[in-house]
């Protein structure tokens, strides 16, 4: 991919920060937004110890202008972009009944919308340029329960699975592959979170003996790394993957059991 410009959204740390790392091992140049911006200097900083050409753009992916922000910000240093990565994402604690309008609509925008208005924004671009890759980090938990709370981030994953599928059906005439790459159980800052909504069926006060619980339904007996993520993204965005669009690829250890 060498020389390929991608678009991460939700870059500065955990899963984004391990798949703009697999990028800069792949040669590829990458523009990196993400809302905290101490975080997105560091990362920023870290890619260009690579001697990897990086740009980084503050952004909250759930303000509209913010989208065309990042994809401006990306053709004015590098003329095109050929992949978009749409990772970032968010959730709150707290089941159907309890859950506020108002963060359902929060989860909603930053989930699945932001993914729908980076989509529109690169499409003009890549039809142009006769094609190029779409790459959504989705989640297994989307397809499954995890927990009793945490409703906002299942349905609006289960949503993005659903619109990455229909996306690669109406790209496809344009040369623009689209899949989904969907983490489960992974190291990262989200988790915590979503072990915290896990408290409800599980119980108990200890991180560790939640983790222990969830641990025992997977085939790998263990929390995943963003690095084991990174890695089938990278390859979706390569070449190699140029025969693969509307899949759906599960990285959780086993904790789906199907083939």
């Amino acid at each position: 991919m060498q020389r390929k410009v991608a678009p991460v959204t939700g870059a500065s740390k955990g899963i984004g920060r391990a798949i703009t790392d697999e990028f800069a091992q792949d040669v590829a140049w990458v523009s990196i937004g993400a809302r905290g911006e101490r975080a997105l200097a560091d990362a920023a900083a870290a890619l260009k110890r690579y001697g990897f050409r990086v740009i980084a753009t503050s952004a909250a992916v759930n303000r509209v202008e913010d989208t065309q922000q990042v994809i401006d910000a990306t053709i004015k240093a590098f003329g095109r972009l050929d992949i978009l990565i749409t990772n970032a994402g968010d959730i709150a604690v707290g089941g159907m009944v309890a859950a506020a309008g108002e963060q359902w609509r929060e989860t909603m925008e930053v989930n699945l919308l932001s993914a729908l208005r980076f989509t529109q924004a690169v499409v003009p671009d890549r039809h142009t340029q006769g094609g190029g890759r779409i790459i959504n980090v989705s989640s297994v938990f989307g397809r499954t329960m995890s927990s009793a709370g945490s409703i906002d981030y299942h349905t609006s994953k289960a949503a993005l699975r659903s619109f990455a599928r229909r996306a690669a059906v109406e790209l496809a005439g344009e040369n623009i592959l689209v899949n989904s790459v969907c983490p489960g159980w992974i190291e990262a800052p989200m988790l915590d979170r979503l072990l915290e909504s896990a408290k409800p069926i599980v119980g108990g006060p200890s991180r560790a003996g939640i983790v222990r619980t969830f641990q025992q339904l997977l085939l790998i007996k263990r929390m995943g790394r963003g690095e084991e993520v990174a890695a089938p993204v990278v390859f979706l965005a390569s070449e190699r993957a140029s025969y693969s669009t509307g899949r759906v690829y599960d990285v959780d250890g086993g904790f789906v059991k199907s083939i």
